[in-house]
């Protein structure tokens, strides 16, 4: 994991510590309003048929953990295009 990764992990336990947002809005910001944003959302930033298959596989499921713990959630793999690009 490199200093990015960890970077994005705090960030986004400040998001849900310090902003006081649930969790699910917290990844919808990261995942829909980032496709929004960069003009994307008619093919990224959802699983959907005709959507690209960009993802990640999170351990553990981060609404499975205590939010103090979310840190602790690794990336096992990464996939761009539908193609696993890191892990798997």
């Amino acid at each position: 994991m490199g200093a990015g990764d960890e970077l994005a992990q705090v960030a986004l336990l400040e998001v849900v510590l310090v902003l006081r947002l649930d969790l699910a809005t917290a990844l919808t910001a990261y995942t829909s309003g980032s496709a929004y944003v960069n003009h994307r959302d008619h093919d990224t930033g959802a699983i959907r048929e005709g959507y690209l298959a960009n993802l990640v596989v999170l351990d553990p499921d981060p609404f499975t953990v205590d939010v103090a713990s979310i840190h602790r959630t690794r990336v096992t793999s990464t996939w761009v295009d539908g193609v696993a690009v890191h892990g798997a």
